[in-house]
């Protein structure tokens, strides 16, 4: 089930696309308008994606790794990561920091 400000944002993005749409009187849309709002939906799925990443910390090899576990963006990720940009993000901080 996917969390309420997702039904928000898909709610707003269709409504405002229908807006854009009905003020532009049905005019066709320019290849600057289409990229624009391509652009608009490629971010709003970036910031979703991203919203997912959690960050941990392996105690046995001092590694951190960024993780995303959501279905439906083609399946779990692992990738790691410096351990000084997401230290304060990390769900397991170790109790001793990486020198």
């Amino acid at each position: 089930m996917r969390p309420p400000q997702y039904w928000f944002l898909v709610i707003l993005l269709s409504v405002s696309a229908l807006a854009f749409v009905l003020l532009r009187h049905g005019e066709p849309l320019t290849d600057t308008d289409k990229a624009a709002q391509q652009r608009q939906v490629d971010r709003w799925w970036a910031n979703e994606i991203a919203q997912e990443i959690k960050y941990i910390y392996d105690e046995r090899t001092g590694l951190c790794y960024a993780y995303q576990a959501q279905k439906g963006y083609g399946g779990p990720t692992l990738s790691l990561v410096p351990y000084e940009r997401v230290k304060n993000l990390l769900l397991n901080p170790p109790e001793h920091p990486p020198k």
